[in-house]
């Protein structure tokens, strides 16, 4: 589970003792919905702290990918450059979008691995490429953050 989400949690039970005075573990309990949700998807964990007079609280969260790191361009030949970066845990699927420097529109495409080619580029041009990591899970589609932006001149 990611940091924030642990945070979240631990707030609720903090605001939960500090309410009622309450500082014993036995107070309140925490359940997963999944016992995969450290993996990447949304999940709910119910908090309940009888004891305190609250009830229970269900709160979602959601994990997605990690973000891209270790981008590298080149251009093997005129027009073309070649996409690599580091493998990111539990993701097979990236998504690459690049367009000429100073540009407003980008072209997307996607890879399965660590590596593209992308081909028919204008020779010459500057180009700004970002990438991120996806992973589809029961039909919903959850996108990591996207890499830093390198620039890259393809070859003439």
């Amino acid at each position: 589970m990611r940091k924030q989400n642990h945070f979240q949690i631990v707030m609720v039970l903090f605001l939960l003792d500090i309410v009622e005075g309450h500082g014993q573990e036995e107070d309140h309990s925490i359940t997963y919905s999944n016992k995969k949700s450290r993996q990447i998807g949304s999940y709910k964990v119910k908090v309940k702290a009888p004891k305190a007079g609250h009830g229970s609280y269900t709160l979602t969260y959601t994990i997605k990918p990690p973000k891209v790191t270790g981008v590298k361009l080149r251009s093997p030949k005129s027009r073309q450059m070649e996409v690599s970066y580091a493998k990111k845990s539990g993701v097979v699927y990236y998504q690459i979008r690049y367009r000429v420097k100073g540009t407003s529109s980008w072209r997307k495409t996607t890879a399965k691995g660590t590596y593209k080619l992308l081909k028919n580029l204008k020779a010459g041009k500057s180009y700004q490429v970002e990438v991120r990591a996806f992973k589809k899970v029961s039909g919903v589609t959850y996108y990591g953050d996207w890499s830093t932006a390198k620039t890259f001149t393809v070859k003439k």
